[in-house]
């Protein structure tokens, strides 16, 4: 320990003035109340060199104490920064990765809406082929049909598919207007192609007008073929 050097370092001085007073056959005469202050003297010096060095040793371990405090106070500062940083970095990646899933299931949806939409379509294309089969056989089974095209129609919310839908409906109806002999079959599932059907989608209200019209017409030329049909097994 460093005391204990320090105590070599004194002890080394007072060896030599012994050496030298040996050396030199000094006698010294002393009573014993000289000897006794003497040597209390000597304790005291020493119990005075022993509490310094304490007392050094004491303010050497606080500043090191100090020292070391301060390295972990810097170590847990910097600790807190790179905490931080790493906080925000995941925070920013969080984020991205949000946006990121965000955007992804926006285009899932919106594929998936794609994809319904084309199903109607074809949908809508497979029964108007079906309504111009048997338009001149069945004319109110082919309503029927022009019906639940422009019904999918209406759910791909594709306006050039609406209006084509229309328009075949449209087309059938002025074919079977002024037919003599109308065959009556299906006539009485009309209810299925009335307008309150078709209320329920948004795009409706963009031929609310001409299908009532169309509709109104059908309703028409079910009834005078009832009736023409009615006449006939009468007679």
């Amino acid at each position: 320990m460093k005391w204990l050097k320090k105590i070599q370092w004194i002890s080394l001085p007072l060896s030599i003035a012994a050496f030298v007073i040996s050396w030199l056959r000094i006698d010294v005469y002393m009573t014993n109340d000289t000897f006794v202050g003497i040597m209390a003297g000597f304790m005291g010096a020493c119990a005075t060199i022993l509490v310094g060095v304490q007392i050094y040793n004491s303010i050497d371990t606080r500043n090191s104490i100090n020292k070391l405090n301060e390295s972990f106070e810097e170590r847990i500062k910097r600790l807190a920064m790179e905490y931080h940083q790493r906080l925000e970095d995941i925070q920013i990646l969080e984020n991205e990765l949000q946006k990121e899933n965000s955007e992804l299931n926006k285009r899932l949806e919106q594929a998936k809406e794609e994809r319904i939409s084309n199903e109607n379509m074809m949908q809508s294309y497979i029964h108007r082929v079906k309504g111009i089969t048997l338009e001149k056989l069945q004319p109110f089974t082919a309503i029927i049909l022009f019906y639940q095209g422009l019904d999918c129609s209406l759910k791909s919310k594709d306006i050039k598919t609406i209006h084509r839908a229309l328009e075949d409906l449209e087309t059938c109806v002025e074919r079977i207007k002024n037919r003599v002999h109308i065959d009556t079959i299906h006539s009485n599932e009309l209810d299925i192609i009335s307008p309150s059907n078709l209320s329920q989608y948004d795009i409706y209200p963009l031929i609310e007008e001409k299908y009532t019209t169309l509709y109104n017409e059908i309703i028409e030329i079910k009834t005078k073929a009832l009736q023409k049909k009615e006449e006939q097994k009468n007679e």
